[in-house]
This record gives structure tokens, C-alpha cells and sequence, in this order.
């Protein structure tokens, strides 16, 4: 199970799947791959002895002079947590499905958690890879009832 993973010396475990390169630049050199933060697990004792927020201010500070980072807090742990994360699984983070055509079927059977980052969410209209999503869909209330028969709330 994902919640009896053992860490070695990192701090952080996640599948490391993303080309940092591509993400960054002002002489960062960063040659390792990167991890996408929607799945992520945290040894804490290391996470407060790396004195975790004072470098994550660090880089905010640094992206506000002066930028060099696109794609958010996705960047910014990226940055922070290099070099110190362990490599999980890529079957615990399988992403892509928002906006890359032919994954390998395989690959998705496979997968133990579906990510679609991207634009092409399944529940929009030009969503992707549906048909692996529809199975897991959960209806949404009706928020135009709820909010007309609030007393209704607490009943089902």
C-alpha cells in the first residue's frame, strides 16, 4: 500500500514524470525529472529540518524580481524539493489524459490513479479519454433544488 511506503533519504515521494528542463530557465540547470504535486507523500520530520517554507518564500520571492518559472506552485515545489524526491510508481500518478492523444493502453489498465491535467477534462465536452472516466462519475446535486429547499440539505 501507497501509505506504508518506506523513504530513503528524501523527503518527498512522488512518480517523477516531468522534463523540468522545458519548465524553467535562468541557469537553473536542472538535468533531473520532475514530479507533478497531486500525488504526493511527505516525510515531515525531514520536510521541517529542510525548513520547507522558508525556501519556498525564497523562490517566491526570487519568481516576483525577477521570473522564472511558469505553471504555478507546481514549480515552485518542483524547485524547492530537487533532488529530494523519491521515485514512486508511474502507476500512482498516470498522467497526460487532459491532453495527450494515444497513451498506450496498457500503460492505463495499468494505472492506479488516472491524472488529467490538461484542458481536456472528461466531464467537458472535448474532454478525453471519457470512456475510462464515465465509470467513476459521480453525479452532481442539484444546486437550483438545494438552494430553493434548503431545509432539504440534511435529508438524503
Amino acid at each position: 500500500p501507497l501509505f506504508k511506503t518506506k523513504f530513503t533519504s528524501k523527503i518527498i515521494a512522488s512518480p517523477l514524470n516531468r522534463d523540468l528542463i522545458n519548465n524553467y530557465d535562468q541557469g537553473l540547470n536542472l538535468t533531473k525529472k520532475g514530479f507533478n504535486a497531486r500525488l504526493l507523500l511527505i516525510d515531515f520530520k525531514g520536510w521541517r529540518q529542510l525548513t520547507v517554507i522558508e525556501n519556498i518564500e525564497k523562490v517566491m520571492r526570487r519568481q516576483k524580481q525577477q521570473p522564472f518559472y511558469k505553471n504555478g506552485t507546481q514549480s515552485i515545489l518542483n524547485i524547492v524539493f530537487y533532488k529530494q524526491c523519491m521515485n514512486l510508481d508511474a502507476k500512482w500518478n498516470m498522467t497526460n489524459l487532459g491532453f495527450k492523444h494515444n497513451l498506450y493502453p496498457r500503460r492505463l489498465e495499468k494505472a492506479w490513479i488516472l491524472h488529467w491535467n490538461g484542458n481536456h477534462k472528461p466531464w467537458l465536452q472535448n474532454g478525453m479519454y471519457k470512456e475510462l472516466w464515465k465509470p467513476y462519475q459521480v453525479p452532481l446535486p442539484n444546486f437550483d433544488y438545494l438552494l430553493n429547499h434548503p431545509d432539504d440539505l440534511g435529508r438524503r
